[in-house]
């Protein structure tokens, strides 16, 4: 699969851009603040409804459609899937103010016109981003790795992606019954259930992940 076009609408300095790109290595160039990493950016985005650099929605509009009241962001691309004629999809992220908050930002998928689900965006259109800070992979700590596998993993294993979700939904409802028994007392045995579902759902998460590094040392060993 691979980006043909790509449309934008107040996303960082992008006021209104529409970009075709050919079938083809593309190489991006351009003076410092002109947008290059803004470009990359949207695209990340478009494939896991992320950003690597902000860390609230609302870092992502323009400046200029902050004044106004056009205060949305809108990313926009087409997904060729396999070689040309085969099929494509359109995706979709539009970003909008929560009830004329422009402090919280609501997020919305579509898919060839669709409403559809965050998760559902996620491995229409794979990515892979490196970054400076990337060595952090090597220096930092096992979080960073674990979210480097969680990415990629989302992107090519649809289960993997329902299951981390769902373990990460466990987990809140783990802590906050933690929460409540410190505060109001209660019997530990009610931690059993979300356990049992915790080490369910972590077993497989685990097992994905050790293939995955598998996978990769297979790649990256000599041939």
């Amino acid at each position: 699969m691979y980006l043909t076009n790509l449309s934008l609408t107040n996303f960082r300095n992008y006021v209104r851009l529409e970009l075709d790109f050919p079938g083809r290595l593309t190489l991006v160039q351009g003076a410092n603040a002109q947008g290059k990493t803004s470009l990359l950016e949207a695209i990340y985005y478009l494939a896991t409804s992320k950003s690597p650099h902000a860390d609230a929605d609302r870092e992502l509009v323009n400046f200029l459609a902050r004044e106004d009241n056009t205060r949305f962001v809108r990313i926009q691309g087409r997904v060729q899937h396999g070689r040309p004629g085969d099929s494509t999809e359109q995706l979709e992220v539009l970003l909008a103010p929560t009830n004329g908050d422009t402090t919280s930002y609501s997020k919305r998928v579509r898919v060839n016109g669709v409403v559809r689900r965050v998760l559902e965006l996620i491995g229409r259109l794979r990515v892979v981003l490196f970054l400076p800070e990337d060595i952090e992979l090597v220096t930092g700590p096992p979080s960073v790795r674990r979210r480097y596998l969680d990415i990629a993993l989302c992107q090519i294993d649809p289960v993997y992606l329902r299951t981390l979700s769902t373990w990460n939904q466990v987990l809140a409802q783990r802590n906050a019954l933690l929460r409540r028994l410190r505060e109001q007392g209660g019997s530990p045995q009610q931690l059993e259930f979300w356990d049992e579902k915790l080490i369910t759902l972590g077993s497989y998460l685990v097992t994905k992940r050790q293939w995955f590094i598998t996978a990769l040392d297979a790649a990256a060993g000599p041939r």
